[in-house]
């Protein structure tokens, strides 16, 4: 993956998350913001952030509730997967920030 691509499948994601983030939130719980290529979730006083890694085209999140995780793009499906668990990167931050809500 060059590094174009890279930033385009990483921006999208991060544009898709904070999309469904702010609508899920109905009750204004979440404090989501994006900036230089950073996603920033804030909820019930704990801060999930999530960040583009070109070195390794991963995306890193770092998250009070499982710690820091990375997240490679699995081209045939179009998602970023947990490099461990396997999990999806937009279900486990929805999860995650939902224990707050």
């Amino acid at each position: 993956m060059d590094a174009a691509y890279f930033h385009q499948c990483a921006n999208a994601a991060l544009s898709a998350l904070e999309d469904a983030l702010e609508a899920k939130d109905s009750a204004g719980m979440l404090e989501v913001e994006a900036q230089g290529g950073i996603l920033t979730v804030a909820v019930a006083g704990r801060q999930f952030v999530l960040n583009k890694h070109e070195p390794t085209r991963q995306i890193w999140l770092a998250s009070p509730v499982s710690g820091a995780a990375r997240f490679v793009y699995h081209e045939p499906s179009g998602h970023w997967l947990h490099t461990v668990t396997g999990e999806e990167l937009q279900a486990m931050v929805t999860k995650e920030t939902e224990q707050g809500l």
